[in-house]
């Protein structure tokens, strides 16, 4: 009978211990859960500040992109003046360069030929051939944007010449030469000038001209009806 309770005894201590270790394991495990969640809760916190910090560095980055297209403008702008001041005053007077490049531009119509030169040279080159009656090449500089062209080069052939441009005294002996880029694009220009030969309005004085050019690609070319 003694034997007996000991033996009970003995099987419920065992039991006990069983149920003690059970519950330190369990205890180990809910802690360990415990860690891993404050350690995504910190995680989570750490992403959501990279994310905060990228939206403002997208933000900066799109702030300086628009101050530095603003300095493009600035120093094209500042550039094509320099340009515009050696016109010795003739828009339709070229320059030995301008000369050379148009010479090789009429015997490929190749725009890479234009690469490198200023709005100002693209446009003298253009009133040169019309001056010149070399309509083709006229045409040739002129934009190849699908977008943007009125007529094609077969029609440009059928214009009578007596309805092309026959007048060219406001191209000569010019002053305030200046050159506006398109705010929103630099690749879209006006060369503007005034002409002692030009009209001019009683209030406002002498007329100021305008001759427009777009990038294409790489070269400068003439818009159609450039001087509308």
């Amino acid at each position: 009978m003694q034997s007996r309770h000991i033996l009970i005894l003995s099987i419920m201590v065992v039991f006990s211990l069983l149920i003690v270790g059970c519950n330190v394991k369990d205890q180990t495990g809910l802690e360990n859960i415990r860690q891993e969640i404050n350690g995504l809760k910190a995680d989570a916190l750490q992403q959501e500040i990279l994310l905060e910090n990228i939206e403002i560095s997208i933000k900066d980055i799109e702030a300086l992109k628009a101050q530095n297209d603003e300095l493009k403008r600035e120093i094209l702008r500042l550039d094509e003046l320099i340009n515009l001041n050696e016109s010795h005053g003739d828009l339709t007077q070229l320059t030995l360069h301008e000369q050379e490049k148009y010479e090789e531009f009429k015997t490929s119509y190749d725009d890479v030929v234009l690469v490198g030169l200023k709005p100002i040279s693209v446009c003298k080159m253009y009133l040169y051939a019309s001056l010149v009656k070399e309509y083709e090449t006229e045409y040739e500089l002129y934009t190849t944007n699908e977008a943007s062209v009125l007529w094609s080069k077969e029609e440009d052939k059928n214009i009578p010449n007596e309805h092309r441009l026959q007048e060219f005294d406001i191209f000569k002996d010019i002053y305030d030469v200046g050159i506006i880029f398109s705010e929103s694009n630099a690749e879209q220009a006006t060369i503007t000038w005034k002409s002692k030969n030009g009209n001019a309005d009683e209030k406002l004085g002498a007329i100021t001209y305008g001759f427009s050019l777009v990038k294409d690609g790489d070269a400068w070319k003439v818009n159609f009806l450039p001087m509308q």
